[in-house]
């Protein structure tokens, strides 16, 4: 009951956050992140009735009552596409706009055609990239974070992060194509693997897919469905059963991200997993002739991902050796402070003694655990893994593809991002644009005519509705655009032939 109650406090502690944030987007006239807001606490909230002799009328609104009292009186209000801004908002008359306005804002809405843009964000920078529909690189940019900021894939401090975000705006040039056709950003973002749950399992019959799958999740996520997000695909059918791939997340991540974004002038419309997007971007788009292990030796973690010939995602084992463990072993065996352990080890890498010594000796930890997790994958799926590709920011390390060869059957490279794309001149190098993989793989997936549903989607189902709704008017509208002037044509040409069949002007054919 005590840990039922603490939950309960913590929700509406939560709900309570994003409640006092969509005020202050009403207040400040921005009604359409407002209203977003008030929905979510609309929804997420259930109305207390208080027991007792005194009736509703008696007693204090509940923050649901709140909401809807704010959501009656922004109707009919217009909505200010733009966010944050240090000046005063614009005086907004309240009364219902006239049919033309309505008319021509709906027009507008649906024509602009939004910034669809891949935005990566870990604890230590931040990467934005669009790419065009030949797979040129329109925009790109990075910015590091200072360390706190971000930890563990959580937001520590919002204020801070935002500034670094408008500032990797800023150097993407991205501020002033906003300003000037006041679009907002329609942002595709990744969760890493440590923040998700991965499950992979088969299933006997295709009956009422949906109810199994969430049945499995129930019983392999150690959380109840209250607490969780969840998205499913079908990877097609092996060994008489139909193999799904789901993923799941605290609810709370989600809505800690959808309010920092919101907030920042992006509306999210992916919640991809990491995974997903850096194969997108390392893995050739053809199938391949056996399985790829991408191995992402991150700062806190390595992520040992294995994809079957059709890159679909099989396996996800999270081995906590990685370049922070790294840094640590070479101080404390060489008796230096971290930050020289970390200069040593960019420098010397694999190829220059003591750090190499040290490097090589660390390292076995985690090419055990590739070993074993390549094992188990032959075991249970009966496919072999016929290449390693190495990612993240620890795989630049000198030497370090060099002794991965030395030491694993396969064949080991180092990932090269740049395959599936144009990068024109925005990289000097291949392992510069590494750190841009999963970026890369997000902007990938924008390309995507149904890129909300392509793939894994955590995004939560009221917002994805709400941005396939406006997809598919987007797309109708450009339809009847079309169809309106080859009526118009077919009409002109009617006419023109009965002036013809009268006599009444003559054509020259």
């Amino acid at each position: 009951m005590l840990k039922q109650a603490n939950d309960q406090n913590k929700e509406n502690k939560e709900l309570q956050k994003i409640f006092s944030l969509a005020v202050k987007f009403f207040e400040k006239g921005d009604f359409e992140l407002a209203r977003k807001g008030f929905e979510i606490v609309i929804k997420d909230t259930k109305e207390q009735r208080k027991k007792g002799p005194f009736p509703r009328l008696f007693r204090e609104p509940s923050l649901r009552d709140k909401a809807e009292q704010y959501l009656k009186k922004m109707v009919g209000r217009q909505t200010q596409p733009e966010r944050k801004t240090k000046e005063k908002p614009r005086e907004i008359k309240a009364g219902k706009p006239s049919f033309s306005a309505r008319i021509t804002k709906k027009f507008r809405k649906i024509i602009r055609h939004p910034l669809i843009v891949g935005v990566d964000i870990s604890d230590h920078s931040i990467e934005i990239l669009q790419l065009d529909e030949d797979r040129n690189i329109k925009l790109c940019a990075r910015s590091v974070l200072e360390k706190g900021i971000v930890e563990s894939a959580e937001i520590k401090d919002a204020d801070r992060l935002g500034e670094a975000l408008h500032q990797t705006i800023k150097g993407a040039g991205l501020d002033v194509l906003m300003a000037k056709k006041r679009l907002r950003i329609k942002g595709l973002f990744s969760l890493p693997e440590s923040k998700v749950f991965i499950r992979e399992f088969g299933l006997e019959t295709k009956d009422n897919l949906q109810d199994q799958v969430k049945k499995k999740i129930e019983e392999t996520v150690p959380l109840s469905l209250g607490e969780i997000y969840w998205d499913y695909i079908n990877l097609g059918e092996q060994a008489n059963q139909t193999r799904i791939l789901a993923v799941a997340v605290f609810k709370k991540t989600i809505d800690d991200y959808l309010q920092f974004f919101w907030g920042e002038g992006i509306d999210p419309v992916v919640f991809d997993t990491e995974a997903a997007s850096v194969a997108r971007a390392l893995l050739p788009a053809e199938k391949q002739k056996s399985s790829t292990a991408i191995i992402d030796i991150g700062a806190r973690t390595s992520i040992i991902n294995i994809f079957d010939p059709r890159n679909d995602l099989s396996l996800s084992v999270s081995v906590s050796c990685a370049g922070n463990y790294f840094t640590q072993q070479i101080a404390k065996k060489l008796s230096t402070s971290e930050e020289e352990a970390e200069k040593e080890k960019q420098g010397s890498g694999f190829k220059k003694e003591p750090v190499s010594g040290v490097l090589k000796e660390c390292s076995l930890v985690l090419l055990g655990e590739i070993k074993d997790a390549l094992k188990y994958y032959q075991n249970r799926f009966g496919l072999r893994v016929g290449k390693i590709i190495l990612s993240g920011g620890s795989s630049l390390l000198p030497g370090i593809a060099e002794h991965f060869q030395e030491n694993l059957e396969e064949k080991v490279e180092t990932g090269d991002p740049l395959r599936n794309i144009k990068p024109g001149s925005f990289f000097g190098d291949k392992k510069e644009a590494l750190l841009f993989a999963n970026v890369i793989g997000l902007a990938m997936r924008g390309l995507d005519k149904d890129y909300i549903d392509k793939g894994l989607n955590l995004l939560t189902d009221d917002v994805k509705n709400q941005e396939k709704v406006l997809q598919k008017e987007r797309e109708k509208f450009f339809l009847y655009i079309i169809l309106y002037f080859i009526v118009i044509f077919i009409a002109l040409l009617a006419i023109l032939f009965t002036l013809h069949r009268l006599g009444l002007i003559k054509l020259a054919i």
